[in-house]
């Protein structure tokens, strides 16, 4: 549960990050937001001190400094929803762009891995998430950029991307959002 709610103050954070250069919030607004999350004051240091490593790693990495940086059609915490397979899909990519001519799926993951196996570790994080990162890039698919999907764990820097699967049920969005919290 604490990785949960480390994970829901990391994308609040990165959400209102402009660019790389910005420093993000400070330490007593990341421990605020973790207790408005209802972390509980034993886990309350650990937390904040993996979300302040996760927005510092985004900020000092290079795929994260690219995640950051100012794109053509770029979108933090963008809810969707479409029809997938004859069924209504809704979701919230966390960072979406479009870079030369690509749309950019991307998922933040704030999984911690310990020891060894880092790519077996991965590869099973790539599998758990495909499907649903695959019915966002059938939902957006249709307004014409090519699309790629990544996850993207700034704790680790590391980086998984993928194409999304070609399909012929492809529908255009019934309705999206560009922002779902104002900053």
């Amino acid at each position: 549960e604490a990785m949960r709610q480390t994970g829901t103050v990391v994308h609040a954070g990165v959400q209102r990050m402009k660019s790389a250069e910005e420093a993000g919030p400070d330490g007593q607004t990341i421990r605020q937001a973790l207790m408005h999350t209802g972390i509980t004051p034993l886990e309350l240091e650990a937390a904040a001190k993996r979300v302040r490593q996760a927005l510092v790693r985004i900020r000092v990495s290079r795929r994260g400094r690219w995640i950051l940086e100012p794109h053509e059609d770029l979108h933090s915490e963008y809810a969707v929803t479409g029809v997938v397979n004859g069924e209504v899909v809704r979701g919230l990519v966390d960072r979406t762009f479009i870079d030369n001519g690509v749309r950019w799926l991307i998922d933040f993951k704030t999984s911690e891995h310990q020891g060894g196996k880092l790519a077996e570790f991965l590869d099973e994080q790539q599998r758990r998430y495909s499907d649903q990162m695959e019915r966002y890039a059938r939902i957006l698919a249709p307004l014409g950029n090519p699309v790629r999907l990544g996850l993207y764990f700034p704790l680790l820097d590391e980086w998984r991307e993928w194409a999304p699967e070609q399909t012929s049920d492809a529908a255009a969005p019934i309705w999206r959002q560009a922002k779902l919290f104002s900053s």
